[in-house]
């Protein structure tokens, strides 16, 4: 008996250890012990959702890359240092991320000059993401309007470091992008990207998954059988599948290595867009980043679901 009750004490322990944490913010060990600053061969810049705890919702997914990249002596994240603000406040919260961002990867190749960068964001931390790769801005978005940002130079560090990237459910989305999948590829977001900003995503494209749910009214506005959880459930239903992708292009990417020949846009024609003309400007710090080139009820659903750790 004593045997028996030792044993399953032993399962339960070890159930709680790797217990998962795909349907929100995620503070197991075996994710906050990857948290570094240190050098390592592939280090994860992970940026979270609006108002989310740290690290945010991808968490797992974080402890699966790494664990497909050789442990912890090899991997790590750290994650984007932005407010996450959500309502008024989501489009300085944007721009700001997005200049922090660039900040802390120039601050990191910097030191450690052998690294290879991952980035991963989720929802606002999504689009926050592409921003700082691609550039954004310049946009209206819920009742606000995002200050525009410069991308990183894909040839010049800490852009050239970059060899993968995953992003789910991205606030702003522009639709027809060969590196969308699960439908949204069909829909505008909340704000639709920029010809230009989409343009700068380009020498990214074949190291880039971005992740958009139909039925999500953050990534994909207009689609059908919108319902919260189809912006909520992306950790539940492609963190294997994004690991996969990260682990495998994460090794076979090299510093410096663009891609080649790779297109942003496929041959959809949707023809959705954004009409918010609201004229809120922002009033943010101006962009100093590093290696850089040159409808009512949505609005109301958006600042609903952002309450729940968007």
């Amino acid at each position: 008996m004593k045997a028996t009750v030792t044993t399953a004490l032993v399962l339960l322990k070890a159930a709680f250890v790797f217990a998962r944490c795909d349907d929100g913010p995620c503070d197991e060990p075996a994710v906050l012990d990857l948290e570094t600053t240190e050098c390592q061969q592939y280090h994860i810049l992970s940026a979270r959702g609006s108002t989310a705890p740290l690290p945010g919702h991808a968490g797992e997914l974080i402890r699966q890359v790494c664990e497909g990249l050789g442990g912890s002596k090899a991997c790590g994240y750290e994650n984007l240092d932005y407010a996450a603000a959500n309502g008024d406040a989501w489009c300085e919260s944007a721009h700001t991320g997005a200049l922090k961002g660039q900040e802390q990867l120039a601050n990191y190749t910097e030191r450690c000059p052998e690294a290879k960068i991952i980035a991963i964001g989720f929802s606002q931390g999504a689009s926050v993401t592409l921003d700082y790769i691609g550039g954004g801005g310049g946009v209206d978005v819920f009742s606000c309007h995002q200050e525009e940002n410069e991308g990183l130079n894909r040839t010049s560090s800490p852009g050239s470091h970059i060899v993968a990237a995953a992003v789910f459910g991205p606030t702003v989305h522009a639709a027809g992008q060969n590196y969308t999948l699960k439908g949204g590829e069909k829909y505008n977001g909340t704000a639709t990207r920029s010809e230009r900003h989409v343009e700068g995503l380009a020498p990214y494209a074949s190291i880039l998954q971005e992740y958009c749910n139909t039925g999500d009214s953050i990534c994909a506005k207009d689609s059908p059988d919108m319902k919260l959880e189809n912006h909520l459930n992306y950790f539940q239903k492609y963190t294997e599948e994004a690991a996969k992708f990260i682990v495998e292009t994460s090794k076979k990417g090299k510093i410096g290595q663009a891609s080649v020949g790779q297109t942003s846009t496929n041959t959809n024609t949707n023809t959705n867009t954004n009409t918010n003309t609201n004229t809120n400007t922002n009033t943010s710090p101006s962009n100093t980043g590093p290696a850089l080139t040159a409808g009512s009820s949505l609005a109301f659903g958006a600042i609903f679901i952002g309450a729940v750790f968007l």
